[in-house]
């Protein structure tokens, strides 16, 4: 797959063109204008943000801080409620702090992103010039008979996300080849150092379990409720074959299952029955809700844990040493991110 380039180009949206690289549409980028420094709701490591930004994350926030409010307090939308005190804090004040962790996340992406060149700088008045150019291609390249896919013109949401996961996949396959690409011998040293924290499997586990079959909803629920009965029940007899009688909708079955994949992350996704009875520890009983059936499964005996040989999974030790290095960056950009909040036009923004 080609890699994402940016450049530089003159300040003009005629010069703003389209590429095709890997099956992505890429943006010619040029240097934006910096917001006024008086006209912010939050300030990131010196990066303005204005209201427009700040309310596309704000929206994306008002119904998880309503269930939040509802699941936590039984509070549901009434007037004043996001000035009402719940606990220590008000729900402004918490939808005001997730958006603003979200906004640091994102922001210290894209400085990172312009450290390491990937692209020049570039803000939120950028962006929308962009998405408009992007636009206008769309719809030319439509009209001539080109192939474009998705919507002809993407909502300016749509293409801000676009866009930052265009960008923040170049930036790790970036950071990845320029500072992770470890020295002979030290992948194999961090298998060694991490290999039973990261690298090891269950080879096989013996396991019983009563399956009830659903269809819809309602019938889910029914099902749900059945089998948390079963495992009160089974909780205090201690024997499944002899409680199944009680739940003639539940079928037993006592059975031993092996790990067929010897190499890491190759587990069939449909194999959720293999998974969960592969994990689940000895004596644990817990209860699984698969697509169509809820199964209450009560573990017998799992085998003792297995390592994958380096040799078997070198690929995927050095995603994890990419990946968690990189993680580490991120997470302390994020800690020491200066953040200066606008209070006063915070607390006046309408909710």
């Amino acid at each position: 797959m080609k890699y994402l380039k940016f450049w530089v180009k003159k300040m003009n949206l005629s010069n703003l063109r389209l590429i095709v690289a890997g099956g992505l549409t890429l943006l010619w980028l040029f240097l934006g204008c910096t917001a006024p420094s008086d006209d912010y709701l939050v300030e990131i490591d010196g990066k303005a943000i204005g209201e427009a930004e700040f309310r596309l994350y704000l929206n994306r926030n008002i119904a998880r801080t309503y269930n939040h409010y509802y699941q936590k307090w039984g509070a549901n939308p009434h007037t004043g409620f996001w000035e009402t005190m719940y606990g220590n804090t008000t729900p402004r004040s918490y939808i005001n702090e997730m958006v603003i962790a979200q906004l640091v996340q994102i922001k210290t992406q894209q400085q990172l992103a312009v450290e390491m060149e990937i692209t020049k700088d570039f803000n939120y008045d950028s962006l929308q010039r962009w998405w408009m150019q992007d636009n206008a291609e769309r719809k030319f390249k439509k009209e001539n008979g080109g192939i474009v896919y998705g919507p002809v013109e993407r909502s300016f949401e749509d293409f801000y996300d676009y866009f930052h996961a265009g960008l923040f996949n170049k930036l790790e396959e970036t950071i990845f080849q320029k500072r992770f690409t470890p020295r002979q011998g030290e992948l194999q040293a961090y298998y060694e150092l991490n290999k039973n924290k990261w690298f090891q499997y269950i080879p096989q586990a013996e396991v019983e379990y009563l399956e009830f079959s659903y269809v819809g909803s309602s019938e889910k629920e029914y099902f749900i409720e059945m089998a948390r009965q079963a495992e009160t029940l089974l909780l205090k007899e201690g024997d499944m074959s002899a409680i199944k009688v009680e739940f003639p909708h539940g079928k037993y079955q006592h059975q031993t299952f092996a790990k067929i994949n010897k190499v890491l992350g190759e587990e069939d996704v449909e194999q959720q029955l293999h998974s969960w009875a592969l994990g689940l520890p000895t004596g644990e009983i817990k209860i699984f809700t698969g697509s169509y059936m809820i199964y209450l499964m009560r573990s017998i005996q799992q085998a003792e844990p297995k390592v994958y040989p380096y040799s078997e999974i070198e690929r995927d030790v050095l995603w994890y040493y990419r990946n968690n290095h990189y993680e580490e960056v991120l997470d302390s950009l994020r800690q020491n991110a200066k953040v200066r909040v606008n209070e006063e036009r915070l607390a006046g923004l309408n909710l």
